[in-house]
């Protein structure tokens, strides 16, 4: 049946993988204009973040494929990456203007949350305890992780204005 639907195993496991993953299905169901004012921009990364995190904390499947993507070189996973990339790239192409001679780079703060939120999901899904105080099993502390989220994106975002102001 495999051979039958998907050819071979790396079909199906393409497959897969395409149905798991939740940033090119995320990207196709964003609603912005086509020129988005930047508060429209911020407010999309912050929603985007913050419901990666959500996400990606309640399904133990993502977490095992993220596991995989960052410990093996895998064709499949790295196309996958690829795609996500592309999209993104996208959304921070809208956005760039605000940012450019500002001395504020919005692609390391996401790279750092993005990791952030796959680090800290994944020390919480080994049961291996805190993280800075942080147990995102309480929801108390998991509510401050989604505000937090949004807080260093906003700070991006108006460190940036601030810089450009002074230019």
């Amino acid at each position: 049946m495999v051979y039958e639907y998907f050819a071979n195993f790396n079909g199906l496991l393409k497959a897969y993988i395409a149905g798991k993953d939740s940033w090119v299905a995320y990207f196709q169901s964003l609603e912005l204009p086509e020129h988005p004012a930047t508060e429209e921009l911020k407010n999309c990364f912050i929603k985007m973040l913050q419901d990666q995190f959500r996400y990606f904390h309640q399904d133990t499947e993502m977490q095992k494929l993220v596991h995989w993507q960052v410990s093996e070189y895998n064709p499949l996973m790295r196309a996958t990456c690829e795609n996500r990339e592309r999209e993104g790239t996208r959304l921070l192409d809208m956005v760039d203007g605000h940012f450019r001679n500002s001395g504020i780079s919005l692609k390391a703060v996401l790279a750092l949350l993005v990791g952030g939120i796959y680090f800290n999901v994944l020390h919480d899904s080994a049961g291996v305890g805190t993280m800075a105080g942080i147990d995102i099993r309480n929801q108390k502390d998991f509510d401050q992780m989604l505000k937090t989220i949004g807080q260093v994106i906003e700070w991006a975002f108006q460190a940036a204005e601030l810089a450009n102001s002074k230019n």
